[in-house]
């Protein structure tokens, strides 16, 4: 017998982690066409429309949702974010909190809230700091594409928005969930999406009222 096709994408969908809509691809903006310029990753729970051919989808990108339809049949499925299978050995809550700041997108100094340490991403040990305003916009960074071009780097991208990571992060841990939780969500965010991606992620989560880790 044949299934209906939308219980067929919605069952798709429901075992899905994340899908990924690879670079080069066409995709329907409204009023107009899009090609894609590098992958684009995104969440079931970022589908705000569906058929048996298309999704349509709400992103949240550089402060924006950008709102896109695409084929299914140009999608790809990326790492899910489902738990690993062996679950990793439960630290302590401040052994947890420990491991988590070591692992932030970026640290705000504390006595001086307005420079912001990021790591390199070629090379975690050596780092990069960045000045911000008092609405905290980065102001400069000492990288080198910053020193020699005097043009906006990811370091700096990365700091403006780390205050509203913080803030996410802290509503999880606010709200009593297991920072043991907290860590190994982050990690596999971190594991699909990278750094940014991740820390984008999150904020525009907390952003809506839910939970990364939904």
């Amino acid at each position: 017998m044949a299934q209906n096709p939308k219980r067929q994408a919605r069952r798709l969908q429901s075992a899905l982690g994340l899908f990924l809509i690879p670079a080069g691809t066409q995709v329907e903006l409204p009023g107009r066409t899009f090609t894609t310029r590098q992958d684009v990753t995104f969440a079931p729970a970022d589908i705000v429309d569906e058929d048996p051919q298309s999704l349509t989808v709400v992103l949240h990108r550089q402060d924006r949702d950008w709102r896109l339809r695409v084929q299914r049949a140009d999608l790809q499925t990326s790492q899910p974010l489902a738990a690993p299978q062996t679950a990793a050995p439960r630290l302590s809550r401040d052994e947890a909190l420990e491991a988590l700041d070591a692992l932030s997108p970026a640290t705000v100094l504390v006595g001086a809230s307005n420079i912001v340490i990021v790591p390199s991403d070629s090379d975690p040990a050596r780092t990069y700091s960045v000045t911000l305003t008092f609405d905290n916009k980065a102001l400069d960074c000492t990288c080198h594409h910053f020193s020699f071009r005097q043009q906006r780097c990811k370091h700096m991208k990365r700091a403006d928005h780390i205050q509203q990571w913080i803030e996410a992060i802290e509503a999880l841990l606010d709200a009593g969930t297991d920072p043991n939780d907290v860590l190994e969500a982050w990690k596999r965010c971190r594991a699909s999406l990278g750094v940014d991606g991740a820390m984008g992620w999150v904020i525009a989560q907390h952003q809506r009222g839910a939970s990364f880790m939904d």
